[in-house]
């Protein structure tokens, strides 16, 4: 019977533990979530400039995927750990802010600095900061075709591992979508 009772008292404590992690996690994404919508003054005004100019517009889906990935975690639906699931949204985000890169026009004068201070400034206007660190050299390597496909493919699978979709589940899912259409 004491083998039982730790073992049932060790999954309330991971449990419990599960629940704070996702409390702390969904409060930090409701506190992106105003900073990226509200401009606000001081220190607030600058977190939000920040956000904007280092993820640019995806800065908006930052805190939606975070406060998904805390849900998940409150429900134990979460495929890997809580980092890992924070830290692949975040790489998705930034994979989308390298697509809007790839697929705005650019200036092909500017050097790879200037490019990454100016996708800074843009703001919600762009993909950010990270977006062009990463687009740049994928648009540099592959031309905007190659980039265009390497980048949604790259997202795809960086949504896939979020969601724990598996490649059985997406060949279910596009076979069932082919026999509609």
């Amino acid at each position: 019977a004491t083998a039982i009772e730790n073992k049932k008292r060790s999954s309330e404590i991971k449990n419990g533990r599960r629940q704070v992690s996702s409390i702390v996690w969904f409060a930090v994404a409701v506190f992106l979530l105003f900073v990226v919508c509200i401009k606000g003054e001081n220190l607030w005004l600058h977190l939000h400039n920040f956000l904007f100019g280092v993820f640019g517009f995806c800065a908006i889906f930052l805190p939606f995927l975070i406060g998904l990935v805390a849900v998940l975690y409150a429900l134990d639906k979460l495929y890997g750990t809580l980092t890992a699931k924070v830290i692949e949204s975040s790489l998705l985000i930034v994979f989308i802010g390298a697509a809007i890169d790839i697929f705005t026009k650019r200036d092909t004068a500017a050097t790879f600095w200037n490019h990454l201070v100016s996708s800074y400034s843009l703001g919600i206007k762009g993909g950010g900061f990270l977006g062009a660190l990463i687009g740049t050299p994928i648009y540099n390597a592959f031309g905007k075709t190659g980039a265009g496909i390497t980048i949604v493919l790259l997202s795809c699978v960086f949504l896939m591992l979020i969601t724990g979709t598996t490649l059985i589940a997406l060949f279910k899912a596009m076979c069932g979508s082919v026999r509609k259409i």
